[in-house]
């Protein structure tokens, strides 16, 4: 279940995990490297297409 914070909009803010749902944990340890490069590029994008 993913919670967005009361007030935001747009897919902007905090969200929180509260359960894993059906995300297999095993699967997001092993992919763990992969999806923090990911975040990492798409965080390098928006600060260098931010204005």
């Amino acid at each position: 279940m993913r919670k967005q914070r009361s007030g935001e909009r747009n897919n902007r803010g905090h969200y929180s995990i509260s359960d894993w749902g059906l995300i297999d944990p095993k699967w997001v340890d092993l992919h763990a490297d992969e999806m923090r490069q990911a975040l990492a590029l798409t965080a390098e994008f928006l600060s260098q297409n931010s204005s």
